[in-house]
């Protein structure tokens, strides 16, 4: 060898195939187009094409959320926008949302809902479940913030945990999902009804 070639080789195999992933987008109520979604660094990069701005319209998931599906996509970057082609940040568009490797809700004013923080596997019961005014927490580790998330991904309800209760007496009857948290920023996520 003469110093500048090497008998290293790098390959990059993906083992059985990529499902992909839907992300979801709940515009303000002062648009009054259907959203769009911009992409670019999409992995594997065969997967698709980087979009052309203002991207692709996204499709009407229920009266108040969009989705739009990444078939075969590992990891992407995206904007939501309103399809002005001079978007403005938090006004006609959201900032750059990267490294999305999973579902996603993201709501106006408010970003993103679940954020792809590791999950403890923690012994954690909440009752009663159904829920009527009051979820009592037990659990292996203290939690001390929590977020309840309605079926539609939307946050209705955040605070803290006082005594291991949560106060749900405001919620509607429903689904829900609660998200524990702990002093160290790890998360346990439980479906309730109410």
């Amino acid at each position: 060898m003469d110093g500048n070639s090497s008998d290293v080789v790098t390959k990059t195999y993906n083992i059985g195939s990529i499902q992909g992933f839907w992300v979801y987008f709940k515009p303000p109520t002062s648009w009054t187009v259907t959203p769009r979604v911009y992409w670019w660094n999409v992995q594997p990069s065969d997967a698709m094409p980087t979009a052309s701005w203002p991207g692709e319209q996204m499709l009407v998931h229920d009266s108040q959320w969009y989705k739009y599906h990444f078939d075969g996509v590992s990891s992407t970057n995206l904007i939501f926008n309103d399809g002005n082609p001079n978007g403005v940040v938090d006004v006609t568009q959201t900032p750059d949302i990267t490294g999305i490797t999973e579902e996603i809700w993201y709501e106006w004013g408010v970003g993103i809902l679940d954020v792809n923080t590791p999950e403890i596997n923690l012994n954690t019961k909440i009752y009663p479940n159904p829920a009527d005014s009051f979820i009592r927490v037990e659990a292996d580790v203290p939690f001390s913030l929590y977020k309840i998330f309605d079926a539609q991904g939307r946050l209705v309800l955040k605070g803290e945990i006082k005594n291991q209760n949560i106060d749900v007496s405001r919620l509607s009857n429903g689904k829900f999902i609660l998200e524990l948290q702990d002093k160290d920023q790890h998360k346990k996520t439980i479906r309730f009804i109410k």
